[in-house]
C-alpha cells in the first residue's frame, strides 16, 4: 500500500503474511495511517512491514502474542530517517473488532 487516504487499515482476513514495506516505502513514507488492525489468520509479519509508517501509533493484533512471528512492532519503532519524528507505537494483542 503506497498511498492511503484513511487513518485506519484493517488487513484482509484471508492474509497469511504481511510483506516488507507493506505500508509506505523509503521514497513514499506514509504519514496518514495511524492504526493497523491485523486479523487472526496472519501468521507472519515481516520485520520491516511498517518501517515507513510515520503516523502509526497503534497495531491491534487479533492473535495471541507468540502466534505471529517476526520482530514486533515490525519496524514501526525504527529510528526515523532524515530527522523526521515518529510516535511510539503501541501493539495490542487479542484485538476484536466490534
Amino acid at each position: 500500500i503506497a498511498v492511503n487516504d484513511k487513518d485506519t487499515i484493517t488487513i484482509h482476513p484471508d492474509t497469511k503474511v504481511i510483506a516488507q514495506f507493506a505500508v509506505g516505502t523509503k521514497t513514499g513514507k506514509d504519514k496518514t495511517v495511524k492504526v493497523i488492525n491485523i486479523p487472526e489468520n496472519v501468521k507472519y509479519v515481516n520485520v520491516a512491514a511498517f518501517k515507513y509508517s510515520y503516523a502509526l501509533t497503534n497495531i491491534n493484533v487479533a492473535s495471541a502474542e507468540g502466534i505471529i512471528t517476526g520482530q514486533a512492532p515490525w519496524g514501526a519503532n525504527s529510528a526515523p530517517e532524515d530527522g523526521e519524528e515518529r510516535s511510539e507505537v503501541i501493539v495490542t494483542y487479542n484485538y476484536k473488532e466490534e
